[in-house]
């Protein structure tokens, strides 16, 4: 092995020695032919000792296999970035084991040891992943305070979970609309005797002063691309998205955890309930998996095979066909959707609008 500065004076000692071999040639008045062949012969043996010296440095290590030293320097290149790539994917692909296996078995992650006053309070209870998620904290014996818009589907659900949960101490339910600004002090008012969780606004505070508490927020998949046609919605998403990582640097050196989860399909009434896969697990599935992630990601898609997903899409998109063409495929899938949503109505556009008026 030479060093760079070694390998120059080589080189260049090497350079002259070619330039004199062709300075010699054209002396030469004799018998031409053989001067050229001799002359020729000897260009390319010093030729190839400037290559071997240039191989040999510290450089070019990567490529001593004497089959690379035939490639064209594109190919070198492409291959070059096909192994950069490979390696960035690899290294994903550990962080998803890590994140979803490796993590929860070696007991990393939030701790969940419930006392008897401590609450979760789970909004959105009554339906898919709120549900799961109520039952989540059920199971883990905390006491539980479900919020939803409709009396009757909570009263079922406290039902529910106090005989699937018998070490659940205690459900109380608050039937709200969240459309309505009136309710924020109701919610105060209605949930102030609890020690540990609220709503965001209003937990904090407690969990300052006690120096501990999770907030999980339900983002979207929607929040990683815009989303036509669903604008407000995965804007909406991006706000809770961002919003929670914000909160989570704030808050994360008082003992408070802040998550942001993205999930994909999940087999819930807002998808139309298809059928349970490897991509699209259950409810109850998807939460198992996203809380094993609490403590562990702020920012997590919930799921193994999501997560996947993601970055081989993200990938996609920000490397190959741009965010402007991803957004124009998504208005055209959104169009057809929609197309269908009308036709099962039995409604085109105008009349559409009209009604939503």
């Amino acid at each position: 092995m030479v060093s760079n500065g070694n390998m120059t004076s080589t080189v260049a000692t090497l350079l002259t020695n070619i330039t004199k071999a062709y300075s010699e040639e054209s002396t030469m008045s004799s018998n031409i032919a053989m001067s050229t062949t001799t002359t020729t012969s000897s260009t390319t043996t010093l030729a190839n000792e400037v290559l071997d010296e240039c191989w040999s440095t510290t450089e070019f290590a990567m490529f001593r296999i004497p089959e690379f030293r035939s490639l064209p320097t594109s190919i070198l290149i492409l291959l070059a970035i096909a192994l950069l790539v490979t390696l960035w994917a690899l290294v994903k692909f550990i962080q998803a084991l890590w994140t979803y296996f490796i993590c929860y078995l070696l007991g990393f992650g939030a701790k969940w040891r419930p006392g008897p006053n401590s609450w979760a309070i789970v909004t959105g209870s009554t339906d898919g992943i709120g549900l799961a998620y109520a039952k989540a904290m059920a199971r883990k014996g905390y006491c539980l305070m479900l919020i939803s818009r409709t009396q009757q589907k909570l009263e079922k659900v406290k039902t529910e979970i106090l005989n699937e949960f018998p070490n659940c101490p205690a459900v109380k339910i608050l039937p709200v609309d969240f459309t309505l600004d009136s309710i924020y002090k109701h919610i105060a008012q209605e949930i102030s005797t609890l020690d540990v969780t609220r709503m965001t606004h209003i937990v904090l505070p407690l969990m300052e002063k006690n120096r501990s508490g999770i907030i999980i927020n339900i983002s979207s998949y929607s929040a990683l691309f815009p989303t036509p046609l669903l604008a407000l919605y995965s804007a909406s998403k991006i706000y809770m998205d961002y919003f929670s990582r914000a909160l989570h640097s704030e808050y994360c050196d008082r003992g408070i955890v802040v998550q942001s989860v993205l999930p994909y399909y999940v087999s819930t009434n807002m998808i139309r309930n298809p059928g349970i896969s490897l991509m699209i697990p259950s409810p109850d599935q998807f939460v198992r998996s996203a809380l094993k992630t609490v403590g562990v990601e702020v920012r997590t898609y919930g799921y193994f095979a999501h997560n996947i997903l993601a970055f081989f899409q993200s990938f996609f998109v920000k490397f190959v066909i741009g965010n402007n063409l991803n957004t124009k495929i998504a208005f055209f899938r959104m169009k057809r959707f929609r197309k269908g949503c009308y036709k099962r109505k039995g409604l085109n556009h105008k009349e559409f609008k009209q009604n939503i008026v």
